[in-house]
Order: C-alpha cells, then structure tokens, then sequence
C-alpha cells in the first residue's frame, strides 16, 4: 500500500513549496500534475512561471505536464490515478496545505472503506469533502471535477465516512486577486453550462 498525493497545479511557484512541504514526509509518493484547462484563461497551456522547476527541485516523483490545455479539469485529475491496487490518493491543490497525518490510513482494513470525507478549512469556514479515496480500476472523473466515479456509482454521492485525522487548509491569498477572479469567472461559467 502506498499513500500518494495528488498535486493540480498551473503557474502556482509562490506557494507550491508550501504545500509539497507540508505532504512530502506524510506520504510514499507525490504526483503533480501541470497545466491549464481549454476554457481557463491563459498565454501558454502550461506553467512558466518555475512551477515545474520547483517540482524538479523536489524530485516530485511523478511530474506530468501538456503542452496543450487540457480538455478540461476531469482529464487533467484523471491524469494522477495511475496508483494499484490497495494504494490511497490524497488530493491537495498548490493553494492548501495538509495539516495532521495520514498514518491511521495503515491500519484500515480492506473494506473498512474505499472514500472518505476529511475535513477542509477555507476563509475559517470548516465543511468536509472527499479528498482520501482508494485506487480502483475504472475510478474516473465525471460530470465535474469533484465527482468520482466507479463505474455508474458516483462515490462522492454516497455517505462516506469522516478521516478526522487530518484537515486540508484552504488560503485563497495564495493566489493573486487577478487568478482567484479568473478561477471565480471560470466556475461561474462551467457551473452556468451544467458542468459543475
């Protein structure tokens, strides 16, 4: 069993170190995933500002980058789902930072559960989403980019229980004001086509 971190990132350098810092000694292994969506505004399809150099830096262990946009943020997530079997994946986006641990995931057993809520901190508003879930074979993206799908079974939809030994810190100042705007626009539209 591994433990691996799912990182999304486009043009995110200022604070990427921020967040594979706080996962690096917390899990076996650190995919990131570069690039920009077709419908999100951008110059280049991919990050210039030293992103994939910080991942370089890093020795992240699997860095995978598009030289075109991506077709949108479903086949940009699905890109990091390349565990096997009894592996967990833990999402985390280069705005956020893990705070707790991930241990207590050794002793679960088989089918305790496959998905699981943890807690996730935005602005000092505290909510749950599903960020820690285990690799299946035909696990996808679909309909938006937080709903996981096994086969026709949508398991962000089904109650799932809660990883309390961990929380995820959202801190949109990550960003700038320009990108959390751009980010805004973008889920207003996408949610305003059905798509989220």
């Amino acid at each position: 069993m591994k433990i691996i971190a799912c990182i999304n990132v486009f043009n995110d350098a200022e604070h990427l170190q921020e967040t594979i810092d706080s996962v690096r000694e917390k899990v076996d292994k650190i995919v990131v995933v570069d690039g920009a969506y077709q419908d999100f505004p951008y110059c280049f399809p991919f990050s210039t500002d030293g992103t994939v150099e910080i991942c370089e830096e890093n020795s992240i262990d699997v860095l995978i980058t598009n030289h075109i946009a991506w077709d949108n943020e479903m086949v940009k997530r699905q890109a990091y789902l390349i565990g096997s079997p009894d592996d967990w994946y833990f999402v985390i986006d280069a705005d956020e930072v893990l705070e707790g641990n991930l241990e207590a995931l050794w002793g679960i057993k088989e089918n305790d559960f496959d998905v699981s809520f943890i807690y996730h901190e935005d602005n000092g508003r505290e909510g749950k989403q599903y960020r820690l879930f285990k690799h299946r074979y035909g696990l996808h993206y679909k309909k938006n980019h937080y709903s996981l799908w096994l086969g026709d079974t949508c398991l962000s939809d089904t109650n799932r229980p809660l990883f309390a030994d961990v929380k995820v810190q959202h801190d949109p100042s990550f960003r700038s004001l320009e990108r959390n705007r751009k980010k805004k626009e973008y889920y207003d539209r996408i949610r305003s086509l059905g798509q989220s």
